[in-house]
């Protein structure tokens, strides 16, 4: 089964990527934490990071990404946030 995202992560970049830009370097941080783990593209949430960790990113591979984690079906599930 591929590892994915742990929920805490997903529910911070979501966040970010609904616009909340205070926190950019802690879900730049959750992202790189992953990266060993998850993979640097290895999910949706992870993608859409890599192209903001992206020196010289691709904005529209980025706002397609964007449109992915913000889907409804991945958003994490918040009850198993606590």
């Amino acid at each position: 089964m591929p590892v994915e995202t742990p929920a805490k992560d997903k529910a911070l970049i979501l966040a970010f990527a609904k616009g909340d830009k205070s926190l950019h370097d802690q879900a730049v941080a959750a992202h790189r934490r992953n990266i060993p783990t998850v993979g640097v593209r290895g999910d949706a949430f992870q993608q859409f990071m890599a192209e903001i960790d992206n020196p010289s990113p691709d904005r529209a591979l980025r706002e397609s990404y964007r449109k992915r984690v913000l889907s409804p079906k991945l958003q994490p599930d918040r009850s198993r946030l606590i």
